[in-house]
């Protein structure tokens, strides 16, 4: 599951009762979470698309315009229009926000190779952008090409140290690889950072409950859901030993 946030440019265009209960069996296929960073304009993605509709009907040369409205039309699961939209916001101002979020796109859709270009070409424009590199290294996770992934997570973190996603998708990749105690260290760092972020203790608690260390799992997985993760929820109500 890809987790969608978005950062704000500017009009410029820069940028898962009691623990006694608590017996849950692992899922078939483990459900990680990666994030992945959007760059567009954060508001209410329903009425931005008539906004930047106008904004390119009033300039139809903005590339602006197309890029958020490409945003817009992906925060609505409107992919092919999405792609549209993006693809012309590449082709009137090539620009490093455009082919991040065209990458997204193709992320979502499970075009890997396509998102892969895109966020190259985002990292080409734009080196100092830390996110670039973390969704670049989420389409590398999501191939099985982890060396290639931790460099790009390295990366990011040279650029922001503060970026928890990225400790949190290091962990991630941790985990698929059998390294729990290591994936545990990267929750425990990406929740230090940023303890409001909800999913962090669905992916610790995942961590906790295969190291069978169901009474930390369940109290992570009860903050999360409590705090809005709705895998975190699901955790909680999912099947029982």
């Amino acid at each position: 599951m890809i987790d969608i946030t978005t950062p704000t440019p500017n009009n410029s265009g820069n940028p898962l009762t009691t623990t006694a209960l608590f017996r849950m069996a692992l899922p078939i296929a483990v459900l990680f979470l990666f994030a992945i960073a959007a760059l567009g304009r954060n508001s209410v993605w329903y009425n931005d698309i008539g906004f930047w509709l106008d904004v390119i009907a009033k300039n139809p040369r903005s590339g602006l315009g197309y890029a958020n409205l490409g945003v817009s039309y992906q925060k609505m699961d409107l992919f092919p229009e999405a792609i549209a939209m993006s693809t012309r916001a590449v082709a009137l101002s090539p620009n490093s926000i455009a082919h991040n979020n065209l990458g997204n796109v193709y992320a979502r859709l499970g075009l890997l190779d396509k998102a892969l270009d895109q966020y190259s070409l985002a990292i080409g424009l734009s080196p100092e952008e830390p996110s670039y590199y973390g969704n670049r290294g989420i389409v590398y996770s999501r191939l099985g090409r982890y060396d290639k992934a931790f460099d790009d997570y390295d990366q990011a973190l040279a650029l922001d140290p503060d970026y928890s996603k990225a400790y949190m998708n290091r962990g991630n990749v941790f985990s698929l690889q059998g390294k729990l105690d290591a994936a545990l260290a990267e929750y425990d760092q990406a929740i230090e950072i940023d303890p409001d972020y909800a999913d962090l203790y669905y992916c610790r608690g995942l961590t906790l409950q295969q190291l069978h260390r169901t009474t930390e799992a369940f109290a992570d997985y009860q903050y999360g859901c409590s705090h809005g993760s709705v895998l975190a929820c699901k955790a909680l109500t999912g099947p029982y030993n």
